[in-house]
């Protein structure tokens, strides 16, 4: 990425927030930031940590690429924003108008930025997933049922989650946001209907007050031997990829979420989803073909509630084959790192090219 003859430096930046315990990188690097700083050259940089890498690149005097990602909604509302102080400290407000590029990993905020800047390289570019390393591997689907494996039954007998249950996993930090508290207080209803349905939560505990208020939701209506809470597994710790495997089916109950990096690692581990119908999750969620969206906030008793889709899972072990079977294809073909990567490489060639025309 280093034209040696020009000197012309590429700044590269991402990061990704917390999500199921740990942080998932993106596919470029904090590390590349300094070398804007040493070389009096164009910069390129996809920052969400806006400040540091306008300054950067401002430094650097030439333009940078920014990824896009839409504030959180309501649950941090009347929260100090802590960014939003930074950023006009340092200017960094412009960071948009100043871009070559824009990188969106929302289709949403895509569709916002395209309208916002008409002449700008406005890209629509999803994170992708270790295809690899949350593939079934012993795992096999047999006539639409799936085979018990070796880690599906350590990480259930470590967890004291009995052989017999039907598992659905949400990994999701705990934060009003993930709405878990909403799942919780549809379950009893579920279980009335899926008499061996099990929760299983796993995530960061970026709300301490909210993750006992699930529980308190959970021993009040009697439930709690139903649910197995796992607050926060390290991304590079095997009992994730286990946790996944574990499980039957994939939940996300999100009130927002701007892209959903889980369900593609769901879809890789070959887990049947269902997921909210809210931010970004419809744009890369296809309701009866890759999986289920349903309405995070409706009654049980509502066609479109969380209790329905669980239900129609656990129902109709054909469809969650065919479910399983489309997601993780869309998982392999479209979502792959190296599909991913690819589509990166390209962009950062054009807005390379529109620093030097």
């Amino acid at each position: 990425m280093l034209d040696k003859k020009s000197r012309q430096s590429v700044l590269l930046y991402s990061s990704c927030g917390p999500c199921g315990g740990q942080k998932r990188a993106g596919p470029i690097l904090f590390t590349f930031i300094p070398q804007a700083f040493r070389r009096n050259s164009p910069a390129l940089c996809s920052p969400e940590g806006d400040s540091l890498c306008h300054i950067a690149a401002r430094r650097a005097a030439g333009g940078f690429l920014r990824k896009n990602r839409r504030p959180a909604p309501e649950p941090t509302k009347g929260a100090l924003e802590w960014g939003k102080l930074l950023g006009w400290w340092v200017g960094s407000r412009r960071v948009l108008e100043d871009a070559a590029a824009i990188i969106c990993v929302g289709k949403d905020e895509y569709e916002e930025m395209k309208k916002a800047f008409p002449r700008k390289d406005v890209v629509y570019l999803p994170n992708g997933v270790d295809v690899a390393r949350f593939a079934p591997g012993s795992q096999t689907d047999i006539d639409g049922s799936r085979q018990v494996s070796d880690c599906r039954t350590r990480f259930r007998k470590a967890r004291n989650i009995p052989e017999d249950r039907f598992v659905f996993l949400v990994t999701a930090r705990f934060d009003v946001q993930k709405n878990q508290l909403g799942l919780v207080q549809q379950l009893g209803n579920i279980i009335s209907r899926i008499p061996d349905a099990h929760l299983l939560l796993v995530g960061a505990v970026t709300s301490p007050r909210y993750l006992e208020t699930v529980r308190q939701a959970a021993a009040s209506a009697g439930i709690a031997d139903r649910i197995t809470i796992i607050p926060g597994i390290p991304y590079t710790d095997q009992s994730l990829v286990d946790a996944y495997h574990a499980a039957d089916s994939f939940i996300l109950p999100s009130l927002h979420e701007p892209f959903g990096m889980v369900v593609l690692e769901a879809w890789a581990a070959g887990l049947p989803a269902a997921v909210s119908r809210r931010g970004g999750l419809p744009s890369i969620v296809t309701h009866h073909e890759t999986g289920l969206l349903f309405d995070p906030e409706v009654p049980y008793d509502h066609p479109d509630s969380i209790a329905s889709a669980l239900i129609e899972l656990r129902s109709d072990a054909e469809k969650r084959k065919r479910l399983a079977d489309a997601g993780r294809k869309s998982a392999a073909e479209t979502y792959s790192w190296d599909a991913v990567t690819d589509q990166l490489i390209e962009i950062y060639r054009r807005a390379y090219a529109h620093t030097l025309s």
